[in-house]
């Protein structure tokens, strides 16, 4: 079983910068170097030259993702730190606004653009941390996570190819859906696809999968690891509530979003 806090010490996390007393991870670049060069590539995104402004905007973006991730494994598996793209235990989430519409009435799942939702990911980690108890622990963190910081987002979702989908159907209760590959977003489906392109043209030939997705309700998820919901969905559901003598009924709950 993964011990609570175990992330926070694991020696070949701790190398990436986590926990402990590792050091903030840098690009290798002296501060003042870095600082001029985006100097530089913000003055090329503003060009009038349509090829110079590609390039700088690319490099402020690929600059923007590097500070993320350093930002990121600097405050992983800590709870008590709110960030865009977090990492806690073995999983990654990130606040996500979404660029897609789909309904399963099967399932119950409704979601439209500009819906807030915690996008997950399962990055490269090592083998002997791929175990059920750490992704059950990451889990758990995530659910501490959403409750500190009263996230009131309605889902936890997943884009991912089939097997895995059913994986994390059998084990962890999430549900799988099906969307248009057409309806997501390009940088989604090819996320997917990338992860099967090294064993593309290999000898026994690997079909590239269709993107599921797969989900899980965030209040299901709080209740799951016997976490206490955030405080805006508790003052919702006393707002529904109507008392009858001694019983209690519940009435109406206003819409989550």
């Amino acid at each position: 079983m993964v011990e609570r806090g175990s992330f926070r010490n694991h020696p070949e996390i701790r190398v990436l910068g986590a926990g402990g007393d590792a050091k903030e991870p840098t690009l290798g670049l002296d501060h003042n170097l870095r600082w001029l060069w985006k100097i530089e590539a913000q003055r090329m995104a503003e060009s009038s030259h349509e090829l110079t402004r590609a390039i700088g905007e690319k490099i402020l973006e690929k600059d923007k993702v590097k500070e993320q991730v350093e930002q990121m494994v600097a405050g992983a598996h800590d709870t008590s730190v709110q960030q865009d793209l977090k990492m806690l235990g073995v999983l990654v989430v990130r606040e996500t606004e979404a660029k897609f519409a789909h309904e399963d009435p099967e399932t119950g799942f409704s979601i439209q653009p500009g819906d807030i939702y915690l996008d997950l990911h399962l990055p490269p980690v090592p083998a002997h941390l791929r175990s059920r108890q750490a992704v059950e622990e990451s889990f758990r963190l995530i659910a501490e996570y959403i409750r500190i910081h009263d996230l009131d987002h309605k889902y936890l979702i997943g884009i991912t190819d089939e097997k895995l989908a059913e994986l994390a159907h059998r084990q962890f209760g999430f549900e799988v859906i099906f969307p248009d590959p057409k309806d997501l977003p390009s940088d989604v489906v090819a996320g997917v696809e990338n992860v099967y392109m090294k064993y593309r043209n290999s000898p026994q030939g690997v079909e590239i999968p269709i993107p599921v997705g797969v989900f899980m309700g965030t209040k299901d998820l709080l209740s799951r690891y016997g976490i206490e919901q955030p405080a805006h969905q508790r003052a919702a559901r006393a707002i529904g509530q109507r008392a009858v003598g001694n019983s209690v009924t519940f009435g109406p709950l206003p819409h989550p979003d």
